[in-house]
């Protein structure tokens, strides 16, 4: 067996992998081979999608793995320290390569030489220094150290993948955001509107940005992980009086601008960093203090709206309503559900009107009630008689009619006596009068 092979002992038999070493990983490549695992993690992002997170090493170094598919199953069959066979791809993230892994399995570690996977002192990961700091201590008035030892507990994974950037003026800059006091106890809280899970909302969005990166090669990786990460700061700064009057957007820049003067960085890199803040629309209004006018701007600016509006989607989903409609969103708009609808709140049977009546009057106090009135049955009706039909409107035999000239005389048109309207009309009925 050479150094590019190594031999597990499958069920099947004997079967020789090659060794593909991390120094010799590149983008898009697809990779079957062994590694040991020295960090497992697992994560929960704010859509509620769990993923793991894994550092993968051998003799040459260190590299990051996620597993996206499936991670409760696979996270149960290793454990930290286990030699597994992982066949996956390679992405490039942030400028360095990152294991996508399909499927990760244990092997035995017999046969496999563990100096192959022992890196040496130089390529070791740094540990985190522990701090304890005495709870009576204030944060104001605690010392710098333990302040750093504070904001890791409360920040978690993000401030392990910030810290997995390569030495820089964006790194430094950004850890020392996460590691102030304000942005700290805002991320804790969770800003406006106390959201506890504003943390896993940027860790979920560094691995959005991680998916979409690879898509779109011009954009830089560091000032992607730079927009998102500020685009939170700006969310945790959201509280108070000073944030109603000018906004979170711009409390991070000023905040951002404190931290530019310390790291030293170079005024075309501090203004791209104000610009991303800037260009973050609030999900609330939907607008921004400047438009975007940078790739990773907008990069970063379509996929926090995109986030914010698709979880207020699903949070709608979820909620009880039609059964396939949901209730009205703010603007008005109602949601089909193409899936299963949401469960219906059981509707309370409604029992028949003879059991309701014997059960008052079980429950019933004996004692000053008055019995309940019972009506008596009522007669069945007499069905009514048959009315005979009504007889037909007899009609005289002959008709007479006058002219027009006999009735004006009758009313006193003409200003004759009734008389000689009658002998006037006598004559014009013989046919012998004047018209």
């Amino acid at each position: 067996m050479t150094n590019h092979d190594q031999t597990n002992s499958p069920a099947s038999g004997e079967e020789t992998i090659r060794k593909v070493y991390v120094q010799d990983l590149k983008d898009r490549e697809r990779i079957h081979t062994v590694f040991r695992v020295t960090r497992k993690a697992k994560v929960t992002a704010r859509s509620g999608k769990t993923f793991l997170t894994l550092t993968f090493t051998d003799r040459t170094g260190h590299v990051d793995g996620r597993v996206f598919e499936n991670p409760e199953q696979v996270e149960q069959g290793f454990l930290e320290g286990d030699y597994v066979l992982v066949q996956g791809g390679i992405t490039m993230f942030r400028n360095k390569p990152q294991v996508v892994a399909e499927s990760i399995e244990r092997l035995e570690p017999g046969p496999i030489d563990a100096a192959e996977f022992t890196p040496p002192p130089e390529l070791e990961a740094p540990a985190a220094e522990a701090s304890p700091a005495s709870p009576q201590t204030s944060e104001s008035e605690a010392p710098a150290p333990v302040r750093q030892e504070r904001a890791a507990r409360s920040t978690g994974g993000l401030r392990a993948q910030l810290e997995s950037l390569p030495e820089g003026p964006i790194r430094a800059v950004l850890l020392a955001l996460v590691d102030d006091h304000r942005v700290e106890e805002g991320l804790r809280r969770g800003g406006k509107g106390g959201r506890p899970a504003l943390t896993a909302q940027i860790e979920g969005h560094l691995e959005l940005v991680q998916r979409v990166a690879a898509s779109y090669p011009r954009a830089n990786s560091d000032l992607l992980v730079a927009g998102v990460v500020l685009a939170g700061v700006a969310r945790a700064l959201e509280t108070g009086d000073e944030a109603r009057l000018v906004g979170g957007s711009v409390l991070a820049a000023q905040k951002l601008h404190e931290k530019v003067r310390h790291a030293e960085v170079p005024f075309s890199l501090a203004h791209q960093l104000t610009h991303l803040v800037l260009a973050v629309e609030d999900p609330r209004t939907q607008s921004a203090v400047r438009p975007a006018l940078t790739l990773e701007a907008e990069l970063v600016r379509t996929l926090v709206a995109m986030d914010a509006r698709l979880s207020h989607w699903e949070e709608a989903l979820s909620r009880d309503g039609g059964e396939h409609w949901t209730r009205p969103l703010e603007d008005g708009r109602t949601l089909f559900r193409s899936g299963p609808a949401a469960p219906r709140r059981p509707r309370k049977e409604r029992k028949p009107r003879g059991e309701r009546q014997e059960r008052s009057e079980a429950g019933a106090s004996p004692a000053g009630a008055s019995a309940p009135r019972e009506r008596p049955p009522r007669e069945p009706r007499e069905p009514r008689e048959a009315r005979p039909p009504r007889p037909a409107r007899e009609l005289p035999g002959e008709l007479s009619f006058k002219p027009f000239s006999a009735l004006a005389s009758l009313t006193g048109v003409n200003g004759s006596s009734d008389q000689g309207g009658k002998e006037h009309g006598d004559q014009g009925g013989n046919g012998s009068g004047s018209n």
